[in-house]
């Protein structure tokens, strides 16, 4: 998970919206990540998910799920926001767990 949210933010670091938007590869290649980030969380399970509380699984696989299914829809805003506001958030609490957990 930490590698798609690395490399989401590689894609998207000292990039305004505004080019984000015009560059189709950049576009794809952070909604590809946003993807593999969803099946990650869908892997990680029902133990994890009941372990960590404090990281939203369900949002995660919703995002998923809208850039697999609606993928025509998206609306580039909302991933730019989540990129913005929600990956740094979550990148921290991913870091927490792994460094708390003893195996």
């Amino acid at each position: 998970m930490l590698v798609a949210i690395d490399r989401i933010h590689s894609y998207t670091v000292d990039v305004t919206f505004e080019q984000f938007r015009a560059s189709p590869m950049r576009v794809e290649a952070v909604l590809y990540n946003f993807a593999v980030l969803g099946e990650a969380a869908n892997h990680a399970g029902r133990h994890a998910a009941a372990a960590h509380p404090e990281i939203v699984w369900s949002d995660i696989r919703a995002m998923r799920n809208v850039v697999v299914h609606e993928y025509a829809g998206v609306r580039l805003e909302t991933i730019w926001e989540t990129v913005q506001r929600d990956l740094p958030r979550l990148r921290e609490k991913l870091v927490s767990v792994l460094n708390s957990d003893p195996g």
